[in-house]
């Protein structure tokens, strides 16, 4: 099937440069493959919803304040050893 697509032209020009003519479509359809993939991963759209919770984030924010500010320094020097008395 053939598409006409609009680009930005700093894009077409970086995408003309970069792949050379032969491999031109099968790289741009491994790239709408990947994108494609990606955008229908259950896991991807559960933490896209998450990031887009604002009850959630909400409460996260005041889970984040109360244990940042809990008082408590953890000091790891580099033998990986925890020293929480710094």
């Amino acid at each position: 099937m053939q598409m006409v697509l609009h680009i930005p032209d700093n894009l077409a020009e970086r995408f003309l440069q970069v792949v050379p003519s032969p491999q031109q479509n099968d790289f741009l359809a491994k790239a709408l493959e990947d994108a494609l993939s990606l955008a229908e991963d259950p896991i991807y759209i559960a933490a896209l919803a998450v990031e887009q919770d604002e009850a959630l984030n909400a409460e996260m924010k005041e889970w984040h304040d109360a244990c940042i500010g809990d008082g408590i320094r953890e000091h790891v020097d580099m033998s990986g050893d925890v020293d929480a008395t710094r």
